[in-house]
């Protein structure tokens, strides 16, 4: 086991010593706060995306937009499904990089009282109400396409959103589960002055 001032090889031949751990835990933590700030940028995004089609949807005199406004919904929803694989891909590398900085705390070692990644925050994790307003979106669109268009295009929504969260199943189910990964044992080998 690594302890503190331990110096273990490289993968590239150098030392792997205390300073180098505290450099990259630096870097797994930067990481994970700009993937914390991407994410909930780009929520943003796709929110004023939807408003502004449902502003579209909704402000539009019925003749001008008669043969296009069946596809409005559908734009939104073709954008609601890129908000959710992009949350889904974001959130895998938040928590690859928290996971990773958990290990890392440990094998440095860094006393409990004092890691940052020692246990989450209390309260209801914020992906509850990202992933709720996303699924949100897909039905208003769903539901908006069946208003303006009848029952075929929603069908085909439907089961295209049913589909898309079939396929990214293991990915949600990774993300919202509350295990706590376990660290690998160490891969670098001990050295000894």
């Amino acid at each position: 086991m690594n302890g503190i001032g331990a110096s273990v090889s490289a993968p590239d031949g150098g030392a792997w010593d205390r300073e180098t751990q505290l450099g990259q835990l630096e870097q797994l933590n930067a990481m994970e706060r700009q993937q914390d700030v991407n994410l909930w940028t780009a929520n943003s995004i796709y929110v004023a995306a939807s408003a502004l089609i449902l502003v579209a949807l909704f402000t539009s005199p019925p003749t001008d937009m008669l043969p296009m406004k069946w596809m409005l919904p559908v734009v939104g929803f073709a954008i609601t499904s890129a908000w959710l694989v992009t949350s889904t891909r974001a959130h895998q590398y938040e928590n690859r990089w928290v996971w990773k900085a958990r290990c890392l705390e440990k094998v440095i070692p860094i006393p409990t009282e004092y890691r940052v990644w020692n246990r989450p925050p209390s309260g209801i994790p914020a992906k509850y109400a990202e992933y709720a307003l996303v699924y949100f979106f897909a039905f208003l669109w769903i539901g908006l396409s069946f208003v303006v268009s009848g029952l075929c295009v929603p069908t085909v929504l439907f089961v295209i959103l049913v589909g898309l969260t079939a396929g990214l199943g293991k990915q949600l189910l990774e993300i919202f589960s509350k295990k706590d990964c376990e660290c690998p044992p160490p891969s670098l080998t001990e050295q000894h002055p």
